[in-house]
């Protein structure tokens, strides 16, 4: 795992409940050779165990009730279900790796510093016994070795979700200016992209303008499913007017969390990514079109899966009140690869993820400035690409609902925006 915090064993019903003999061992320890044949069947609820370096349990999430059980006698396998047929499937491009958009994959082992070398021997070929260290019972040890320095982290493969909205007198919500976008855009330069949810305020036409000369790409969104044809048509009128047409978006996105608000059934999701869809190509958009749900709601409707060209899920560790902010991008990362399965092997990108400064404790789950720090430097770690950080600034403007423990207005890592 990077920087050595953890190993993920994500557990999924679909590939337990094959009921294969058991002869391949997870765990890093040495055995001696013993065949044994077990037959489990794994019941709901999946988990997602996190490992620590020394092969001990963490802590355990499971997500949909109190924990697995066992039965005793060998299970049938299992007859794969059709998919539900949608109006229109989406066709997965071949992933390009610069685009920041691939399945994800086991990260990269820690590195671990070598032991300290013994002291130098004497002119007489005599190697010094060790100081002792002053503990009482006499025991001696060599000085501790100096901690190995961690490598920098980069923002190079990540996108940053941003909104051009601000508190200004008595208008809650009023638009930004075009100055205003640029001042907040520049302080974002070291991502690879921004995302943005709708075209209100001609937000994205000003996001553009700020994004080009950094050489950043946007990743833009049509947030009112209601009148999708008509929004859909003001981002293509944004991106057609901006220099460079089209070479500055990364995604399109139809929707946002739509079926987890209750502002959209699944049936209506998918009729209405698919004639945006229409639109986008039509108008000579060739790269990702995607409707952004939560990872919850892609476990549990994986059809949605089939009209997205890579699977794009918004998750946060904070809400689930076993999870503390130090372990938030394994957390994350455990449910991207649940997502993976649930979505037959597409690629996904974690499309929002953070943790909030303040607002109420949910569980093991805190929301301060330390875990804030906490939360994203894990998430940066574990994540190199295939991540959307969850806020550059806060968002006065915003509503609590229930649920959300009155921290909507202070995901803000990055502080307060221009205003």
């Amino acid at each position: 795992m990077k920087a050595g915090f953890f190993n993920i064993v994500a557990f999924s019903l679909i590939s337990l409940a094959a009921a294969q003999p058991h002869g391949h061992k997870h765990h890093h320890e040495k055995r001696d050779v013993v065949t044994v044949t077990n037959y489990v069947t794994a019941q709901q609820p999946e988990a997602v165990i996190y490992y620590d370096h020394k092969g001990n349990v963490a802590f355990t999430s499971y997500l949909n009730g109190p924990g697995p059980t066992a039965a005793p006698t060998a299970p049938q396998a299992p007859v794969p279900s059709a998919p539900t047929p949608v109006a229109e499937p989406a066709t997965t491009p071949t992933p390009d790796p610069s685009e920041g958009h691939i399945a994800p994959s086991p990260p990269a082992a820690p590195v671990i510093p070598p032991p300290p070398a013994p002291p130098p021997a004497d002119k007489d070929g005599n190697i010094p016994k060790p100081v002792p260290t002053g503990d009482s019972n006499g025991f001696i040890s060599w000085p501790k070795p100096k901690p190995h320095p961690q490598p920098p982290v980069s923002n190079k493969g990540l996108g940053i979700s941003y909104s051009a909205y601000v508190n200004r007198g008595h208008i809650i919500g009023d638009c930004k200016t075009k100055d205003e976008v640029r001042e907040d855009i520049e302080k974002l330069s070291s991502y690879a992209f921004v995302r943005v949810y709708g075209t209100d305020c001609d937000q994205l036409s000003k996001v553009l303008a700020a994004t080009r000369p950094l050489g950043m790409k946007v990743f833009a969104g049509v947030y009112d499913l209601k009148s999708v044809s008509e929004e859909t048509q003001e981002l293509i009128d944004a991106v057609n007017a901006a220099e460079g047409g089209w070479d500055n978006i990364d995604t399109v996105s139809i929707g946002n969390e739509d079926i987890n608000r209750g502002a959209a059934t699944v049936s209506a999701v998918i009729s209405a990514t698919n004639s945006a869809r229409g639109q986008l190509r039509a108008a000579g958009w060739t790269g990702p079109i995607v409707h952004v749900e939560t990872f919850n709601q892609y476990l549990a409707n994986p059809e949605i899966c089939a009209i997205s060209d890579y699977a794009a899920a918004n998750c946060h560790a904070f809400f689930d009140p076993t999870v503390r902010a130090e372990f938030a991008g394994e957390y994350v990362w455990g449910q991207a690869l649940r997502v993976a399965l649930a979505c037959g092997g597409k690629p996904v990108t974690i499309t929002e993820s953070g943790w909030p400064w303040n607002g109420e404790t949910d569980g093991l789950a805190v929301p301060s400035r330390e875990n804030q720090e906490k939360a994203v430097a894990s998430l940066k770690r574990v994540f190199k690409s295939n991540l959307v950080l969850f806020s550059a600034f806060n968002d006065p403007w915003k509503v609590d609902q229930p649920g959300t423990f009155n921290a909507e207005k202070y995901w803000g890592f990055l502080g307060d925006g221009a205003s």
